[in-house]
């Protein structure tokens, strides 16, 4: 599908009270704790009256509202920046660790032929 078609169904589905409803259960997950306490994290996120937000919560609301929707879908997308700047942040973290693990296995094999040098030219002069 493509992103503006995508983009499109997202916002009508955001657009209708069930909708918004299921989106703001993505967005606070059971994870947060109780479902009153998910509303209020809405809330507080959200910036909107408590009765508001819970009316949407349930999908009780008779309507959203434009500004609400495009709120709504601002959340999301903010969320999803964060995990995709931490997933980037992984990523350079596991490329600078696995660097720093191919420098140190590179020093261990030349402290491994280094001994295992000695060790010859040990034997070598005892054999004399």
């Amino acid at each position: 599908m493509s992103n503006k078609l995508s983009e499109n169904s997202e916002m009508s589905d955001a657009s209708t009270v069930s909708g918004a409803s299921e989106l703001m259960r993505d967005l606070w997950p059971q994870a947060i704790g109780s479902v009153s306490e998910r509303i209020r994290a809405a809330h507080v996120s959200l910036r909107w009256s408590y009765s508001r937000t819970r009316d949407l919560w349930y999908g009780a609301a008779r309507r959203i509202d434009g500004s609400e929707t495009v709120r709504l879908l601002e959340e999301r997308m903010k969320r999803e920046a964060k995990t995709n700047k931490n997933l980037e942040e992984m990523a350079n973290e596991h490329w600078e660790l696995t660097k720093r693990l191919d420098r140190m296995e590179a020093m261990l094999s030349a402290l491994v032929s280094h001994v295992a040098g000695e060790a010859a030219v040990g034997q070598q002069s005892r054999s004399r």
